[in-house]
């Protein structure tokens, strides 16, 4: 073997580094695609190009992998929103603000039409309406028992109740 083939020559530290970030990197968009429950360990291994049986190698069991990609999504958010990512951190601003800012026209336009008491503060309530939107869609995608449908009807009967009444006809939370 010649001297240039040696020092080109990937340790096999850095082949387990690349496999398990490829894996990590599979799992999470399958998780997306099909969400946790339907992702396998053979799945991830064939998306990542590797063989069927290397996640299992890697990660051990499915738990283990999940809370792995957990782990790694969250140190990848954490570090864009800390250190002012120049990609990530204005991406999910400006995404953010777009978002709040179509609940915001909404509700102006209900107070504008008589639909909502002018004391409603719009920014104020299309902060909370994202917020509770984005809690609700995290929960789910990580527990499969939380019924969409329900939290749906929460969520609407919350507004109805507080958000879309006259002032002085708020009813109190059950």
């Amino acid at each position: 073997m010649s001297q240039g083939a040696r020092s080109t020559r990937r340790t096999q530290e850095v082949r387990r580094s690349e496999a398990e970030r490829r894996q990590l990197e599979a799992a999470t968009e399958l998780i997306g695609e099909v969400g946790p429950s339907r992702v396998t360990l053979a799945m991830v291994g064939k998306r990542a190009g590797y063989s069927r049986g290397l996640a299992t190698h890697c990660f051990g069991t499915k738990g283990a992998l999940v809370r792995r990609v957990i782990a790694a999504v969250g140190e990848r958010f954490v570090d864009a929103v800390a250190n002012d990512s120049p990609d990530v951190r204005p991406a999910m601003v400006a995404s953010g603000r777009f978002f709040r800012r179509e609940i915001e026209s909404a509700l102006e336009r209900g107070i504008t039409a008589g639909t909502m008491p002018a004391s409603v503060d719009p920014l104020g309530l299309a902060t909370v309406i994202v917020a509770m939107l984005r809690g609700i869609a995290f929960q789910a995608m990580i527990d499969d028992e939380i019924d969409l449908q329900a939290c749906r009807k929460k969520v609407e009967r919350l507004l109805r109740d507080h958000a879309f009444r006259p002032d002085d006809a708020a009813v109190p939370i059950h």
